[in-house]
């Protein structure tokens, strides 16, 4: 099985890579299955690369369709980049449909559901935010609706693969 958030994907007979310079992390994998990962060690010091722990998340950016044709699915769209911090019932009563109707449309429209799509834009703001040094992460957490910084920390690693401290970190 492929996950999407692997540079590198070994299946056997089919090794692959993503991205415009995974072609360092793919030397660098197979160095290590057919040589050793001592070498791919030494390989990966001396041309100062990561061997371990990159992962496609971490460059990942959310960029959601706006040109579904959907005028109601836009709109809530647009209201989610708006206000962040806004309720999947509030989108509903704005969009004036019930909540399962706007998860129906909402799925068969962007391939996701109205509470994914909230959480993606979360992340998507919360990685600008923390690119910014004089915020805190505890103050980008209450920014984006989050009252438990923990549970902002949880989600932000899930769907990037990194904590927002260790995100900010590589920005910087």
């Amino acid at each position: 099985m492929v996950e999407k958030r692997d540079i590198v994907v070994d299946q056997g007979n089919i090794v692959t890579a993503a991205g415009l310079f995974a072609y360092q992390d793919l030397a660098l994998h197979m160095i290590a299955r057919c040589a050793g990962y001592d070498l791919a060690k030494q390989v990966a010091d001396f041309s100062l690369l990561d061997l371990n722990g990159r992962l496609q998340a971490y460059y990942e950016r959310f960029a959601p369709n706006l040109s579904h044709g959907d005028a109601l699915i836009l709109d809530a769209q647009k209201l989610c980049e708006e206000k962040v911090t806004i309720s999947v019932k509030e989108l509903a009563e704005h969009c004036h449909i019930s909540e399962r109707s706007l998860h129906r449309k909402f799925v068969a429209t962007t391939g996701l559901s109205p509470k994914q799509y909230l959480t993606l834009t979360k992340i998507e703001r919360a990685r600008t935010l923390l690119a910014l040094p004089t915020m805190s992460v505890e103050k980008v957490a209450y920014e984006l609706g989050y009252m438990d910084v923990s549970n902002f920390n949880r989600t932000f690693r899930k769907e990037t693969g990194l904590t927002p401290s260790a995100f900010r970190a590589r920005q910087q």
